[in-house]
Order: C-alpha cells, then sequence, then structure tokens
C-alpha cells in the first residue's frame, strides 16, 4: 500500500510509516537484525530466481543480459539451457538453468572455474566468500560430506556444503579432462530434491502435446507439488500453519492462474492501453473522497490471527503529474497524516499508486511478461506478471521508519481486462526481502471497481486491499475497503471531517 512522497528530485511511494512504532521501540530499533533466513533463490545478473518461476519469464529476463543456449535433447518434460558472458571470446559461463513442466526445476550459478596453479589463492578466497555469504544466509546446522563418481574421463569428485532444511547448497566439482588435467568449479545450486522432480517430471511427460511454459497446475498433486517446496521462500521462521492453513496467501509465483490455450498475448498492445487507461485516471481525478475501513488483525506465534481492530476514516486523496513527469499522490486521513492513527503505529498508506507501474513513464522501470489470456469476475483479462529492475532509481514502494527510507523491488501479477484496458487486480510479493528492518514479508491483493459519480464519468478506483506483512517482528493482516467515492475540487487545505458513523 502506497503513499507517494517528494524525495529530492525523485518520487517514492511510501508502503507504511513507522515513525510512531520505532519512538516506541527506543534503542532497540537501532540494532541491525541478523541477515535473512530466506536462502531460497539465486540471483544472477541481478534477477532473483525462484523454483517454480515460469520458464519464458526466466528465460526472457536472462536473454536481456547473456547468451542462453540450449544445451542436451529437449525431452517432453523439460528442458536446460547454459547462461554464457555477452563479452567475448572467451565467453564465460554463469548459469545453468532447466526446466520441468514449463517451471525451473534447477539452478547451478557458477563462482569461478580454473585449472592452473596460480589461480589457486583466488579460488580459495572465493569459497571462502562463498561458504561464509552461505552461512550468513541459512542460520541454520550446516555440514560439509564428499562424493565420487566415474566419468568417461575419469574420477568426479564432489564437495558439498549443505544446511539442514534448505533446497540451496554450495557444490565444488573437480572434473577431470581429456589432456589429463583437471577443472576446478564452485557453484550455487538451487533445486528441488530429487524425489520431487521424479513426480515432476512424470506429471510433465503424461501431459499431451508440447508444454506451455505458462499452463497452470491443472491437478491437486501438480499444485501441491508446486508450492511444498516454495513455501520456505518468504515465510517467517516462526510461521505455524493455522487450522486453515498458513496466515498469508501463496506467493504469486507459486501457482499460475489459468489462460486460454493457444491464445496470443500482444504484450506491447496491452501495455501501450494500459497506459492510456492510467494516463485518463490522471487526467479526470484531481482529488476524490471516499470513507475508508481499516481491518487490522494481528499474528501470534502459532500463526493465529488474533481478535480484529477496526479504524474508521474520511479519505481524501490528490493525484496530480509534475512538470518533469513524476506522479505526486498525496494522501490524507480525517484532516491528517499520523500513523499513529493506525493499529500498531504503522500507517499502510498509498493503494491507489501501485497502478501507476503501468504508467508510460514507469513502465520501463519494471521487466513485463503477458502469461496469456485469463478470466477475472467472468471477464476476459490479460494475465501480466511484472518485476521492477534492480537497478531501478525509482521503486514505486519504499518503506519509511526512522527518517530512513528502504526501496523495495516488487514483483507481482496484473489482470488487465481485455475489452477496456483497465487493470481490474494486481498482486504483488517482495522480489527481495530487506533484513536490515526484517522485511521478510509483504503480499498486497488489490481489487479495482468501477466508480460512477454524479458527474457523469466512470473512473476505476480501488475497491478493497488485502495485506500481510511482516516487518520489524510485527506480523499482521490487514484490510482497507473503499467506499462512498466522490469527486473533490476545493483546496487542499480545507479540512476533512470525521466520517459518520
Amino acid at each position: 500500500m502506497r503513499g507517494m512522497k517528494r524525495i529530492g528530485s525523485s518520487v517514492l511511494v511510501g508502503v507504511f510509516t513507522a515513525a510512531g512504532l520505532l519512538l516506541a521501540l527506543g534503542g532497540q530499533a537501532q540494532q541491525t537484525p541478523s541477515a535473512s533466513e530466506s536462502s531460497e533463490s539465486v540471483e544472477i545478473g541481478g534477477m532473483t530466481l525462484r523454483l517454480g518461476m515460469l520458464q519464458e519469464f526466466v528465460i526472457h529476463g536472462l536473454r536481456e543480459l547473456y547468451n542462453l543456449q540450449e544445451i542436451g535433447t529437449p525431452a517432453a518434460s523439460g528442458s536446460s539451457w547454459m547462461a554464457e558472458t555477452k563479452a567475448g571470446p572467451p565467453h564465460v559461463r554463469v548459469a545453468n538453468v532447466s526446466f520441468i513442466g514449463g517451471r525451473l526445476s534447477s539452478v547451478y550459478k557458477y563462482w569461478t572455474v580454473g585449472s592452473e596453479s596460480d589461480t589457486e589463492a583466488s579460488f580459495a578466497s572465493t569459497l571462502y566468500g562463498a561458504i561464509t555469504k552461505f552461512e550468513q544466509e541459512n542460520m541454520t546446522p550446516c555440514e560439509v560430506a564428499t562424493n565420487r563418481s566415474q566419468q568417461a574421463v575419469g574420477e568426479l569428485r564432489t564437495l558439498l556444503v549443505t544446511c539442514r532444511g534448505r533446497q540451496k547448497y554450495l557444490s565444488v566439482d573437480i572434473t577431470p579432462m581429456v589432456n589429463g588435467k583437471e577443472s576446478v568449479s564452485l557453484a550455487e545450486v538451487l533445486q528441488y530434491p530429487s524425489d520431487v522432480m521424479a513426480v515432476m517430471k512424470g506429471i510433465a511427460a503424461g501431459v499431451s502435446g508440447s508444454i506451455a511454459p505458462s499452463v497452470p497446475a491443472s491437478t491437486q498433486d501438480e499444485q501441491v507439488l508446486l508450492e511444498k517446496p516454495a513455501d520456505k521462500t518468504l515465510a517467517s521462521p516462526s510461521d505455524q500453519p493455522t487450522k486453515t492453513g498458513r496466515w498469508f496467501p501463496p506467493d504469486i509465483d507459486h501457482v499460475i492462474p489459468p489462460i486460454e490455450p493457444g491464445t496470443a498475448c500482444p504484450l506491447s498492445d496491452v501495455l501501450s492501453q494500459a497506459g492510456k487507461r492510467i494516463q485518463e485516471l490522471i487526467g479526470n481525478v484531481d482529488k476524490f473522497t471516499a470513507t475508508e475501513v481499516v481491518e487490522h488483525q494481528s499474528v501470534d506465534h502459532s500463526g493465529q490471527l488474533r481478535r480484529p481492530e477496526t479504524r474508521k476514516f474520511r479519505y481524501l486523496v490528490s493525484i496530480a503529474q509534475t512538470p518533469n513527469g513524476y506522479m505526486n499522490v498525496e494522501e490524507y486521513r480525517n484532516g491528517g497524516s499520523n500513523p499513529d492513527q493506525f493499529p500498531d503505529h504503522i500507517a499502510t498508506v498509498g493503494t491507489p499508486s501501485l497502478v501507476l507501474i503501468f504508467h508510460p513513464n514507469h513502465v520501463q522501470n519494471s521487466r513485463m511478461t503477458c502469461e496469456g489470456l485469463g478470466r477475472w469476475n467472468g471477464k476476459a483479462a490479460w494475465q501480466v506478471r511484472f518485476e521492477e529492475r534492480i537497478h531501478n532509481s525509482s521503486p514505486i514502494s519504499v518503506v519509511v521508519t526512522a527518517g530512513r527510507a528502504f526501496g523495495l523491488r516488487l514483483r507481482g501479477r496484473a489482470w488487465i481486462l481485455a475489452d477496456s484496458y483497465q487493470v481490474a487486480r494486481l498482486e504483488t510479493d517482495l522480489a527481495d526481502e530487506i533484513p536490515v528492518i526484517r522485511l521478510r514479508l509483504q503480499h498486497q491483493e488489490i481489487e479495482f471497481r468501477p466508480v460512477h459519480f454524479k458527474e457523469g464519468s466512470e473512473i476505476w478506483l480501488p475497491s478493497t486491499s488485502d495485506l500481510y506483512l511482516d516487518f520489524l517482528g510485527h506480523r499482521f493482516y490487514r484490510r482497507h475497503r473503499f467506499t462512498d467515492f466522490q469527486l473533490f475540487s476545493v483546496k487542499l487545505e480545507q479540512e476533512v471531517g470525521d466520517p459518520k458513523e
């Protein structure tokens, strides 16, 4: 949930403001917490890879950065690819990625390769750095094991560094070469267990015809397969299942919603038309008011939702485009913007702002992939997955806490109606956690609906927003509901009164 603020010459969008919270924590807020417990991802060239990701999206993203070459003989159940640097020769091998049933099943990220004696010190330093990073990421007991296997040209020796309960490990391979020498490689590996991969291959091989990368799980077994290994990605270490499941929904990349087979998606046209709708929104809406109801439920250590707290506000939003092209969105509740108005002293603001990710001035800041033609509330809608670029200087969301701003990098999915190109729904997750403020989870779902005003105009505005948050030890679920919209065109200095009970 995001409210825009001007910071220097940039416009950042605030997810939540926790100044009141940190004042209450006092000295505790100045401590630097331990590294994130979630290590179930591998970053390659600024792109974060997680198991179960869509093959089309992974290949598209890596191809922007590296030369990609399919290796081996493609099988009905999957394929493998090698990524090399574009600069060369020599072209340096960076990673291998494999897919089963159109989903990412393993990643090998190579840290270094060498066989000459003068690389020994460099390799030892790289190995030390890799193991140190690995231990800091996992924060669980790790162990070292060795393995030997016979190859056509000699014996392959492998040193494995694994951590309990993790799917990610380090592999040091000493590989014999045809000239009698040996090559040494260090790889960061993320993959499903062998038994899970075997079942995935069986499911994929049983699908008739070619396997479309964007086809979603169609059976209960496949859905469980894709969800279970990735559950650890953003789950807090103290999470325990509730009677009805986890307290937060599955990550957006766990299961991709169904699409119509064989329907080509004109991504450029979809983004262009959606951008025009956002520009129309900015042109038609100077300010609007609404009644906002905030329902907040904290989560205890067992993962149970506590009794809800409710706040009701008279809500005013001003949206304007600045001369340099940025969007300035300001929010007021009952005439002010103090975070102490919210439960837990954490303000969640800016719901109208996230859709601006499709504004022509912002759309280039994210990688966009069209998954196909799906449906939302019975209407045909293009499903577009987006992920903000790692070097984006104007993130769509920030966290402001203790006077510091932390830019977030989001990934998400949008449903854009095929007939009107209005954004009807958005879901987002973190692309990267922020260990220094223990931001481990931020999952959001926003629904939009057409609002008819007396002036005769129809404008799509947020209807509900659901937020699931794990931040500085505070875990909660919060829903915002918006009703009684009115266009409002007087000066911002006018006070907005309390909502009627």
